[in-house]
């Protein structure tokens, strides 16, 4: 079940969706709402240390960093209306420093974390700035901050939810907390099976409904074959996910910015929300 969601508020990765769509969560479970209002100080305190940094760039990063406190401070005041609105008990604070250091630090206390990011249709934004948000989201579950929820559209909700088991002690783990939490009851649950082989793909099914049929008795299932990586993004898009359920593992950190992950490819090649635990 869901008590206290702890909200990341920023404006420009998709902060109306992340307002309705844990206010809508939060309503429905009952639960509360601790927003965090961040201003990433990460780059200005990066380029502050550069010998080649010059004043006018300290200028142009400081102008950027009160832009970000003016839609920091609009984020505040729409979460709050929309928790009235919705009667929901809601806290914000207003916090400057690298996220995911301050969603780690908070995030022992709360159920979910609930953050935003653009989807593919979304306007491009700079690639090194996106490949940074990436690994940021994905640093986070594997430092205990878990489960992160992504959100993506404004108008969004979830009629059909994926949930992916690779075999993986992550991806397990991730589909046990998505039921156990219950977060959209009424969502069409199909569970997915992927393997090298068709045999591995089922087998690796079998392994996991039975465990899981207590949890939910109605669970569609499916199986496909091939690396992880080729043959889920086009069978979410196939389906209509709404939402994707995902175990991010532990790799090399060097690996892992060069050729990315699973969690990756869903967020940069498909809209679908997600959902993920390490």
């Amino acid at each position: 079940m869901l008590n206290s969601l702890l909200v990341h508020l920023n404006p420009d990765d998709q902060g109306d969706a992340v307002i309705r769509g844990s206010v809508d969560l939060a309503r429905r479970h009952e639960a509360r709402i601790h927003g965090l209002a961040i201003a990433e100080t990460r780059r200005i305190l990066q380029n502050l240390t550069c010998e080649s940094a010059a004043y006018a760039l300290f200028e142009q990063e400081f102008e950027s960093l009160q832009r970000v406190a003016e839609s920091r401070e609009s984020a505040d005041l729409k979460l709050s209306r929309a928790c009235y609105d919705a009667g929901v008990d809601c806290h914000v604070r207003r916090i400057q420093g690298h996220a995911v250091d301050l969603l780690a630090l908070e995030a022992e206390t709360h159920d979910l974390i609930v953050t935003g990011f653009p989807s593919p249709a979304a306007e491009d934004r700079d690639r090194d700035e996106v490949a940074a948000h990436v690994r940021d989201l994905i640093e986070l579950p594997l430092r205990g901050a878990e489960p992160v929820l992504v959100l993506r559209e404004p108008e969004w909700t979830v009629d059909r939810a994926l949930l992916v088991y690779d075999g993986t002690p992550a991806s397990r783990r991730a589909i046990e907390s998505f039921l156990k939490q219950q977060l959209w009851p009424s969502a069409a649950v199909r569970l997915l099976a992927v393997g090298d082989t068709d045999a591995q793909a089922e087998e690796r099914l079998r392994e996991l409904t039975g465990s899981l049929v207590h949890r939910r008795g109605e669970l569609e299932t499916g199986c496909i074959r091939g690396p992880i990586r080729r043959v889920l993004v086009p069978y979410i898009k196939k389906w209509q996910a709404d939402l994707v359920v995902l175990g991010a593992t532990r790799q090399n950190p060097i690996l892992r910015r060069l050729w990315g992950t699973t969690v990756t490819d869903v967020l940069r090649h498909c809209s679908s929300a997600v959902y993920v635990t390490g």
